[in-house]
């Protein structure tokens, strides 16, 4: 199996999951996916928490993930407006058991004091990540997991990046690239850390378990 943290795009299988945007994208019947407030989106973030608190409290096993929620210094709205929908989603992420898929640019140190001071149960998955090793690291240490596509990946930096993260800390993903497949990511991947592809794969899917809290794929 090839485990696609964070797609665009709707699959009718389980391996990927589907980032839902409230208000804009049919929430799927079949597969897994995720769902949030973006910093990018939050207008009418009364309803979009309406509906996010609507949909969690229906108990459905494809919910994998809140997000993709987060920080963004670029392209985000009002700073303190994103910190303050950021923080709530971390609180439905404690209650409702959900882990949650980050999107961060340009906010890491602000991510990190936050993880510090709430500590939060549930895991934190850094989507796209796309930066230097130092701030890999930083990360990393706070406990989180990092998720990286093909773009980082046929980097230098992507490289040098993916060679030191531990394995048990790692996903991969497709994002919004059509170009390339996961099967692709994770060719490209097995081949920067040197190891057997099914190899790789096992671990993904047990951090993916291990995070959700399976014995077993529930759908």
């Amino acid at each position: 199996m090839f485990i696609d943290i964070h797609s665009h795009q709707v699959k009718t299988f389980c391996n990927s999951v589907f980032n839902t945007i409230i208000g804009k994208d049919m929430i799927p019947n079949q597969t897994w996916f995720s769902l949030g407030v973006h910093p990018w989106y939050i207008h009418e973030v009364e309803e979009q928490f309406f509906i996010l608190k609507q949909e969690l409290e229906t108990g459905n096993p494809n919910l994998l993930f809140i997000g993709e929620c987060g920080l963004d210094k670029v392209n985000g709205g009002d700073y303190l407006i994103q910190e303050k929908v950021f923080r709530k989603q971390i609180v439905f992420s404690e209650a409702y058991q959900k882990p949650l898929i980050i999107h961060c640019v340009k906010a890491y140190n602000e991510l990190i004091t936050i993880k510090k001071e709430l500590t939060p149960v549930q895991p934190w998955i850094i989507h796209g990540f796309n930066r230097k090793k130092v701030i890999a690291d930083s990360l990393l240490e706070s406990g989180v997991y990092l998720s990286f596509g093909m773009s980082f990946l046929n980097s230098l930096n992507g490289i040098k990046v993916l060679k030191s993260t531990p394995l048990n800390k790692i996903f991969f993903e497709t994002d919004d690239n059509n170009e390339f497949t996961i099967e692709e990511v994770y060719i490209l991947a097995s081949k920067i850390l040197n190891i057997n592809i099914e190899t790789l794969k096992d671990y993904i899917k047990e951090n993916l378990w291990q995070i959700i809290g399976w014995k077993e794929q529930s759908c």
